[in-house]
């Protein structure tokens, strides 16, 4: 029986395979992962950093998904055998659940606190409160994680999923560059709504930081990256 670290384990195998032959990809780390559980948090500019995140880490994690990439025929079927949560819309508690459950036997999560994609213009959504909520609850380190790329090269693919029109933003080539930020603790209460709130800016401030930290290390290796980043550093 193929059990649920062999299917991550081959899933994160082909994804290696398809970055060295498609992607300049490179990753900085500031501080060592964690051991145990911890919460991975990272910006979210095209769809496909659910694919890429693994190559961060060895260890397998669990990543929260969007219920319409579990709904593709096969893709679907590998992300619960892998072990991955689908996020429901108007199902946040069950999903938060489903993620502390996997803290609490030492299983990372990985979450994208904006919720949805980076405009494709540049900037941030505003953080959704579920990765804070989450470190409080499993008293968990959150790790910021800021990913860079070239936007000239994303894709808008509009498409029918389940009858409902979807937009992929797609990346197959050039470079994407991961800092991973030092771990952070946080303190507070998880029912007081306006302390999430603070705290929430404030991990995704810090994932701001590490993503700037990508863009610049880019801007190095390709003038035009600057100008495709301006405004946002």
């Amino acid at each position: 029986m193929v059990t649920q670290q062999k299917w991550y384990e081959l899933g994160r195998k082909v994804v290696n395979a398809y970055s060295k032959a498609c992607l300049t990809m490179e990753v900085e780390y500031s501080a060592p992962l964690p051991d145990g559980a911890f919460i991975l948090a990272a910006n979210h500019p095209t769809s496909c950093e659910p694919i890429f995140l693994p190559t961060l880490m060895r260890r397998p994690m669990s990543i929260m998904i969007s219920e319409s990439v579990f709904s593709i025929a096969g893709v679907g079927a590998y992300l619960r055998a892998a072990g991955h949560i689908k996020v429901v819309r108007g199902s946040g508690m069950a999903t938060l659940s489903q993620a502390l459950r996997k803290l609490e036997v030492g299983i990372p999560v990985a979450i994208f606190p904006e919720g949805g994609l980076s405009p494709l213009s540049g900037g941030y959504l505003k953080p959704h409160s579920g990765a804070v909520r989450l470190a409080l609850a499993a008293n968990v380190p959150i790790v910021p994680v800021g990913i860079a790329l070239d936007r000239t090269r994303i894709r808008p693919v509009n498409f029918m999923l389940g009858g409902k029109p979807e937009t992929a933003h797609i990346y197959t080539s050039g470079q994407m560059a991961f800092t991973v930020g030092a771990p952070m603790r946080l303190a507070g209460d998880v029912n007081n709504w306006r302390e999430v709130e603070r705290l929430s800016e404030q991990m995704m401030d810090a994932i701001k930081m590490q993503a700037c930290a990508s863009a610049w290390r880019l801007a190095q290796s390709q003038v035009i990256f600057a100008s495709a980043w301006s405004g946002e550093c």
